[in-house]
């Protein structure tokens, strides 16, 4: 990745902050899209679960190797791009498990309605997150591996 791609990265971030303050009216209220137990599931589970199958050095080896400034390696390269696909995959997965988790909650409380509120936000808050981290993390890191790779090959 370039070093004027965080730019970008943070961009991004403060337009989907924007979003959700457009969206709400007030920053008190943006406290609605905030729910420790999602964000702890979604980047947490991955972490954990890609930690199954990639050791910590090839976990932090995709991330320097995205960088343009590092040495081109392709072994390197390819896979740190195997490692954010399956990061990306893995994310998705907690996703639905997630919003699972949250449409079981909301039927086994269907007749207290605040309860089914609150599940049904948890099953749709873990979604906006997975999404979020798909964006902000794997995309431009895949993206970053592939361009290197691709400008090698020419």
């Amino acid at each position: 990745m370039r070093k004027g791609s965080w730019i970008f990265l943070v961009l991004f971030l403060l337009l989907t902050i924007g979003t959700f303050y457009l969206a709400t009216g007030e920053l008190s209220s943006m406290m609605i899209y905030v729910d420790i137990a999602s964000l702890a599931l979604v980047p947490g589970f991955a972490i954990l679960l890609s930690l199954a199958f990639f050791s910590p050095r090839e976990i932090g080896n995709a991330f320097r190797y995205a960088k343009e400034s590092a040495p081109f390696d392709k072994t390197e390269i390819e896979k740190g791009i195997v490692y954010f696909s399956s990061l990306q995959n893995l994310i998705i997965f907690i996703a639905i498990f997630g919003c699972i988790i949250g449409v079981i909650a909301i039927l086994q409380n269907i007749s207290d309605m605040s309860i089914v509120g609150k599940n049904m936000g948890m099953a749709l808050i873990v979604t906006l997150y997975a999404m979020f981290f798909i964006c902000f993390l794997t995309i431009p890191f895949t993206g970053a591996l592939k361009k290197r790779l691709a400008a090698h090959n020419e």
